[in-house]
């Protein structure tokens, strides 16, 4: 049997949050104090968990219909695979890392 990364369940409260309009309160609950953001917003990864918040929004608010449609789990990381309607066709790769409320990222 094979095991898989921990903390699917962060990554579903995650998604649930996005779908609930990037909800600000129930991503602090889900975003520790020291995440670590990686993404294509600059070339610097945003830490933090205001600036990560900020960004969050930001983009959520600019995504016309960001849709979740699936978590994909493995054995090192988990993927969330994303849609949206957008006046420019664009792709993105977003990975963070840091503390959760109940445990140490595995990175």
């Amino acid at each position: 049997m094979t095991t898989l990364a921990p903390h699917r369940d962060t990554v579903d409260q995650f998604v649930a949050s996005m779908h609930a309009g990037a909800d600000k309160d129930a991503l602090s609950d889900i975003l520790a104090e020291d995440v670590v953001l990686y993404g294509p917003l600059d070339d610097e990864p945003l830490t933090g968990r205001q600036a990560v918040l900020e960004a969050i929004q930001t983009v959520s608010a600019a995504a016309a219909d960001l849709t979740y449609r699936e978590v994909l789990s493995g054995t090192t990381h988990h993927a969330a695979y994303s849609g949206c309607r957008s006046t420019t066709p664009w792709s993105t790769e977003w990975t963070a890392s840091g503390s959760t409320p109940t445990a140490r990222s595995p990175r």
